[in-house]
């Protein structure tokens, strides 16, 4: 055999083998199916199921409405004038401002349920407390 005959019959061996690897990759039978399945389906919940997520659901709900709920409210009238300026700084320019739940959770997370009730009872806010305060504030 001389050269040009051996290399034509490698290029057709190499071409065979790279259509059965070409086939193989590209093989119908291995395909993912495309329809969804998911172990939450509503389909598939009992109803058990559905009455411990509306029970959640409603759990949430209310511990949003209590979060929201007014725990106080500061006359800022009655504040020294030092805090009100301080306030009016702030951008906080109301005679009265509404506290909730949440912006005292928030204050006892930021500061401590110590440090947050000497407040309460009149206690002078910090620089630093005051900013830590308007945070909680303008987050809820």
């Amino acid at each position: 055999m001389n050269n040009n005959v051996l290399v034509a019959v490698i290029v057709v061996i190499l071409i065979v083998i790279g259509f059965f690897i070409y086939g193989a990759m590209n093989d119908e039978t291995d395909t993912v199916p495309t329809t969804a399945t998911s172990s939450n389906s509503s389909t598939g919940s009992t109803s058990a199921e559905i009455e411990a997520e509306f029970a959640r659901n409603a759990t949430i709900r209310a511990e949003e409405a209590k979060a929201k709920e007014v725990a106080f409210t500061i006359d800022v009238t009655k504040l020294p004038e030092a805090q009100q300026a301080s306030l009016k700084v702030m951008g906080m320019n109301d005679t009265s401002i509404d506290i909730t739940n949440a912006m005292l959770t928030c204050a006892r997370v930021d500061m401590s349920e110590t440090r947050v009730k000497e407040i309460e009872d009149g206690a002078s806010v910090t620089a630093s407390e005051g900013i830590k305060l308007v945070s909680c504030y303008n987050a809820n």
